[in-house]
């Protein structure tokens, strides 16, 4: 990724490029921090004052109350269920993960093995399963459902 350096953002800044370098910088100052960093280190006190005068008196709450109604539409859009398939295939991809997990750890072949024995032999003969033996399952597959809960609460 090619970086501008100060005296280019100081050009930007004052508009002293064409339009196609100013559109390029443009686009490059949203994906990168580094840059974003030396651009807003350019804004002084005068700046600031300049900015100030221009900006209507009830500019914030407009742009508050434009992202609440955006909020709102989009929370509308996310409750009318799973949108194209990378919302499927994200699912399907971690219920396979899962499987995966429970495979590995054991769980489906302990089942297979205990689930016979669970009706022919009396309750105080339980076999209890050591916990360490299962830990490592747990903490994937509890991680992976705290991955999945997230996932949902940010889409």
């Amino acid at each position: 990724m090619k970086h501008f350096d100060q005296q280019e953002w100081v050009a930007f800044k004052n508009g002293a490029f064409p339009r196609a370098k100013l559109t390029a910088m443009e686009d490059h100052l949203v994906t990168c921090g580094q840059c974003q960093d030396v651009f807003l280190a350019l804004f002084g006190p005068t700046d600031i004052r300049q900015a100030k005068s221009c900006i209507p008196a009830g500019f914030t709450a407009a742009v508050l109350t434009a992202l609440h109604r955006e909020k709102k539409a989009n929370a509308v859009k996310r409750t009318s269920g799973l949108k194209g398939w990378r919302d499927w295939l994200v699912y399907y991809v971690a219920a396979s993960i899962i499987t995966l997990v429970l495979v590995q750890g054991g769980i489906f072949q302990l089942l297979l093995e205990n689930v016979p024995r669970l009706t022919d032999r009396p309750p105080q003969q339980e076999r209890h399963l050591a916990v360490a033996d299962l830990a490592w399952a747990n903490t994937v597959t509890g991680r992976l459902s705290d991955w999945i809960s997230n996932f949902e609460a940010i889409e």
